[in-house]
């Protein structure tokens, strides 16, 4: 079987690292699949092929850009090459991450029928609309919705990223034989909590042993909480001098001006294979998106990173199943933007209560029963 896997971020690109890679790995282990032709959407010129550490595996790099041009390209050229290309290869079946790219699969479908799998199937237009990004008549989200639709109708598989949105798909009409569920997952190995690490980060960073650190790894803003969000890290900082905010995130400049008057912070944008560095440094996490109706479709990848190192989350109401797995576990508290002080006072009670020690915990076994890789190779195992 010849695989075309259908990406829509650079191939250097942090979710790329984090959620395209594994797959394509995953799926190269498989006796069956002959050869996987990876595609990247590159919109900062990047031409350069990735080796991926598989024979199996060849990348090519789509360049297209930001503009509304480029936009229009990505769903009107693109799926023209890709038709040639299919042609040419040879191509089974495909599989596109998300649903932009589930997007492009359907066209490509309608032309030449080749059967298209949809993983990380989720509401985009309904999130950048319930996040205030595309008005509801906007073209974009007009168009991006009627694609969903028809990814639904037409689509071989859907993979859902929570059971939540795999109900609500139920409840919509879409035929339940066709739905599997795969969440974000992790190398809960790679993101365990090590010591050695945590000492020397805080070392590093000249935080006290008694000192508890908060950490928020990605951006703010868009499908997540902006303004809120540096209100509740001003009030964590001013709750103790010896509370310390770790922010790993790509938006520096942005968040060192919004927080330049408080001490005890550090903001950086590293590499994701830095991220388990700092988590080991920390007492728990934010996870921070916006309550939304169509948020039960997510399953943040860094809330499985968090959970693999065994950290705590302060998380916001109704995301995913994630929310509720925090409640039900007692591993974390329920942000939902009234009493910051008092969520806090919560999330700092159960950090005192819990000793980071190098052994598993309630939290890192939550990380290997829903967050674990195996889960995805059963459900390619299932689908393929």
């Amino acid at each position: 079987m010849k695989i075309l896997y259908l990406g829509y971020w650079g191939v250097n690109e942090g979710l790329s690292v984090a959620t395209i890679y594994p797959h394509l790995k995953i799926l190269a282990s498989f006796d069956s699949i002959q050869k996987i032709f990876y595609f990247s959407m590159e919109r900062e010129g990047t031409t350069e092929t990735k080796s991926l550490d598989s024979s199996k595996i060849e990348h090519f790099p789509f360049v297209t850009g930001h503009g509304l041009k480029d936009k229009w390209n990505d769903f009107t050229t693109f799926p023209k090459i890709l038709l040639d290309f299919i042609k040419e290869k040879q191509i089974d079946k495909i599989i596109a991450r998300g649903a932009p790219a589930g997007a492009i699969a359907w066209m490509v479908w309608k032309k030449n029928k080749v059967p298209f799998v949809v993983e990380s199937f989720e509401p985009h237009a309904d999130y950048m609309f319930e996040s205030g990004i595309w008005p509801k008549y906007d073209p974009r989200y007009l168009l991006e919705k009627y694609w969903e639709e028809q990814q639904k109708k037409c689509a071989k598989n859907i993979i859902t990223v929570s059971n939540s949105y795999k109900n609500q798909l139920i409840k919509e009409g879409v035929e339940k034989s066709i739905i599997e569920v795969g969440p974000c997952c992790v190398d809960t190995l790679k993101f365990q909590f090590i010591q050695k690490q945590r000492t020397a980060i805080r070392e590093k960073l000249k935080i006290s042993k008694d000192a508890i650190v908060a950490i928020y790894v990605g951006k703010i803003g868009g499908i997540y909480y902006s303004a809120e969000s540096i209100q509740l890290f001003k009030d964590f900082l001013s709750q103790s001098p010896s509370h310390f905010l770790i922010i790993l995130s790509p938006q520096v400049e942005e968040l060192e001006k919004e927080l330049s008057t408080k001490k005890n912070v550090f903001i950086k944008s590293v590499a994701h294979s830095e991220v388990p560095d700092y988590l080991s440094a920390s007492d728990f996490a934010f996870s921070l998106h916006k309550p939304s109706p169509s948020k039960i479709a997510l399953s943040p990848i860094k809330n499985g990173e968090y959970w693999a190192n065994g950290l705590p989350v302060f998380i916001s109401k109704g995301i995913g199943d994630d929310s509720n797995l925090i409640k039900a576990n007692n591993i974390g508290v329920i942000w939902e933007n009234q009493n910051n002080q008092k969520t806090l006072d919560e999330i700092v009670n159960i950090v005192v209560k819990k000793e980071r020690l190098e052994q598993p915990n309630s939290i890192v076994e939550l990380a290997k029963n829903t967050r674990s890789f195996s889960i995805i190779e059963n459900v390619y195992k299932t689908i393929l």
